[in-house]
């Protein structure tokens, strides 16, 4: 089970770095719901993909990159970047 848990979750990170929502709506459940930084709630598979289509959008060079803590749970930590882009261009100030 541990092996799975954590499979799951970089999984989800695989996707993200590689810019894949479709990949990410296949890895959710139909009831899956995302939690923002700022407490703000998406949930459903459709929902979801029209997000990270959206975000990957804003920050094209967005990627993360984490340690892993297994057990029964996965406890992800480490770090996100990406640098918004302003009317089609990742403008250097916004690194």
């Amino acid at each position: 089970m541990e092996k799975a848990v954590v499979g799951v979750a970089l999984g989800f990170v695989d996707r993200i770095n590689h810019h894949d929502p479709d990949g990410l709506v296949a890895l959710m459940t139909e009831d899956h719901c995302f939690v923002d930084g700022l407490g703000q709630v998406v949930c459903g598979r459709e929902r979801m993909a029209i997000g990270w289509v959206s975000y990957f959008g804003w920050f094209p060079d967005y990627c993360i990159k984490v340690d892993v803590s297994k057990g029964s749970v996965a406890g992800l930590f480490g770090t996100a970047q990406g640098t918004y882009l302003v009317n089609g261009e990742l403008l250097p100030r916004n690194h």
